[in-house]
């Protein structure tokens, strides 16, 4: 995940309060993965720092080939918000598809540094 976020020059994510976990048993259907950030409240009552957790539901994220698997990683990742700060932006933000189409057509040229 470090070497994605420095690939992709996502400067503002901390990549040390990144973690991925794999899940099992979900019975949403269409999601792949999720992110979930940790509320500022929660945040300061515990003195943490911001961070994020990205969710892959298994049954759907193992069978995906290596492209489709990162293209889900830099996804979840766009959620973050410049500031870092444990909130999650939505998709209907303006220009997030725009953005996300901007650090897909990145992947091709750093897909095969990859190993998932």
């Amino acid at each position: 995940m470090v070497r994605l976020i420095r690939d992709l020059e996502l400067n503002y994510i901390n990549p040390e309060n990144i973690r991925v976990v794999r899940s099992k048993g979900s019975h949403s259907v269409g999601t792949v993965a999720r992110i979930h950030g940790l509320p500022k409240c929660v945040q300061v009552g515990l003195g943490l720092e911001p961070s994020y957790v990205i969710e892959v539901i298994d049954e759907k994220f193992s069978p995906l080939n290596k492209q489709q698997k990162i293209r889900v990683l830099i996804h979840e990742l766009l959620h973050i918000p410049s500031n870092f700060g444990g909130g999650v932006l939505a998709h209907s933000r303006k220009n997030f598809l725009k953005l996300e189409e901007l650090y897909f057509s990145k992947l091709e040229d750093i897909l095969d540094l990859y190993q998932l």
